[in-house]
């Protein structure tokens, strides 16, 4: 009875340590969220370009949203992706996370590189490696650009894209 007891303890902890943790070869699915193992993890404290946002460089229009895309997939190709379940709830049901690759944080690397930007209504965690994003005119921050909330804002006003 106490092994099956044990048994079962351990097979509870081990499950519940799972559902906190997944760790696995990644695909950048966008460039604030990938995939691993079909599971869609949202890099928590941080947002991104949307697809239809564009950046403009030296007046011209660049894809932005492509170039950030790439970043990721250049991270997460690095080696096993481990993402840590953040318990916030998402309105489509997926996951929060902050997920590493060999001891790197790639929430913040997507920010230090000016990929991304740090999403202060969830966190403000990542603040300091945006401050240092802009300060470098790292990625976006070399061209003109709209906040990615900001243009969600715009549109769901029904306000015409600029």
């Amino acid at each position: 009875m106490t092994k099956i007891l044990l048994m079962t303890f351990l097979l509870a902890v081990s499950t519940s340590a799972y559902a906190q943790q997944i760790a696995g070869k990644a695909i950048a699915y966008e460039p604030d969220k990938i995939m691993i193992d079909g599971q869609r993890i949202l890099l928590w404290g941080i947002d991104a370009i949307d697809r239809d946002q564009s950046c403009w460089l030296e007046e011209r229009m660049w894809d932005c949203r492509a170039v950030a895309h790439r970043a990721l997939q250049i991270l997460v190709d690095i080696g096993t992706v481990t993402c840590q379940r953040v318990d916030e709830v998402e309105v489509y049901g997926r996951m929060w996370g902050v997920c590493h690759v060999n001891g790197l944080d790639i929430n913040e690397e997507m920010v230090r590189s000016g990929m991304a930007f740090a999403y202060r209504p969830q966190s403000d965690h990542y603040v300091a490696a945006e401050d240092a994003a802009r300060e470098n005119a790292a990625g976006l921050w070399k061209s003109k650009f709209v906040f990615p909330w900001e243009k969600r804002a715009q549109r769901d006003q029904g306000e015409v894209n600029r």
